[in-house]
């Protein structure tokens, strides 16, 4: 599978989430459930289902109507690299820091 590096620079490729989706693998959104229930919530089935931020227009991420306002691939092809907004995100999602950083410094 090609990898594919959403805005934020999570690896979208690599997502259980996106794999289930891409796949229509009720199995793996079943073990997806299990993996993300906690006692004071339980995710339901229909949860699990994301194409990446490129097929899908949420209005509520931030990072993804910077960038596409500013046409850039992912954050780390911004003139910004490191504003508020992905530093909020890279404290959620460290590994999210280190994709962009190669990115961005190579």
């Amino acid at each position: 599978m090609e990898k594919i590096i959403a805005y934020c620079g999570i690896i979208c490729s690599e997502c259980d989430v996106y794999k289930a989706t891409i796949n229509n693998d009720d199995d793996l959104r079943l073990a997806l459930v299990k993996r993300y229930t906690t006692k004071d919530k339980t995710p339901k089935i229909e949860d699990f289902n994301c194409k990446g931020c490129f097929h899908i227009k949420d209005e509520g991420c931030k990072i993804r109507q910077c960038a596409t306002k500013k046409e850039v691939a992912n954050c780390a092809k911004c003139e910004n690299y490191e504003c508020d907004e992905i530093i909020k995100h890279f404290k959620h999602s460290p590994e999210s820091k280190s994709v962009l950083d190669e990115i961005h410094y190579k």
